[in-house]
């Protein structure tokens, strides 16, 4: 079943199973609701069974927390809380990535781009290569 996300709206979010952010969806979630947000989606990044930027993403054996931890948040706050996934492309995922898209229900999959060769454009400790680029 398709959903709508209510606006506006959080859809951009990492919990501390992606590595490089702090708190987990109950937490997201009261702070969303506290600031009057009507709706929040959950967004960590899609784990990469081949190790790809693994410091930044929660692990394929972090998932189903990761599923259990937003599904206990969305008991708590129930039709507030959506399930979503930020799907990074990086060459070699293409088979990979389709069928972890389908292993869950999302309601919102964030496409996604971080690194061009082996450098992560958006990563605070590589952006002075941008005066080279």
């Amino acid at each position: 079943m398709k959903t709508t996300v209510s606006l506006p709206a959080d859809t951009h979010t990492h919990t501390a199973l992606c590595r490089h952010a702090k708190g987990m969806p109950v937490d997201y979630a009261q702070a969303a609701f506290a600031k009057g947000l009507p709706e929040i989606c959950m967004t960590d990044h899609a784990p990469a069974p081949d190790g790809y930027d693994a410091e930044s993403r929660m692990t394929t054996e972090d998932f189903p927390a990761y599923l259990q931890a937003v599904a206990e948040a969305s008991r708590l706050f129930p039709g507030r809380v959506r399930l979503g996934i930020e799907a990074d492309y990086y060459p070699g995922c293409e088979a990979y990535l389709p069928r972890f898209l389908d292993s869950a229900p999302f309601d919102l999959v964030l496409g996604s781009v971080h690194f061009i060769g082996d450098w992560g454009f958006d990563n605070p400790a590589t952006l002075e290569r941008w005066s080279r680029a």
